[in-house]
């Protein structure tokens, strides 16, 4: 992962509902809509504060009983999806 320090946040203007364990996000400039999985939804869950991205890691190692490795390139996929996306600020 780039840097497992840095902090992420999700955008505050970005709407969201999460339920059933799934999310639909809403990009309020663009109009336009993310879907998420139940992996994704936790993890844009956990962004709510400010995180490390090796944080995110941990919470998802417990939450779905994965190995690190599986974690960490799915917090990573997710944090540069969302990245590229503008979905997220600075954690800072």
């Amino acid at each position: 992962m780039g840097n497992n320090l840095k902090p992420y946040k999700r955008r505050g203007d970005v709407l969201h509902t999460v339920s059933q364990g799934q999310a639909l996000l809403l990009e309020p400039n663009s109009g336009a809509y993310f879907s998420l999985n139940e992996t994704g939804a936790f993890i844009w869950e956990c962004l709510e504060e400010s995180q490390a991205a090796i944080d995110i890691v941990e919470k998802l190692m417990k939450e779905f009983e994965v190995d690190f490795a599986a974690a960490e390139l799915d917090v990573n996929a997710f944090l540069n999806e969302m990245n590229s996306q503008s979905l997220l600020d600075s954690g800072e």
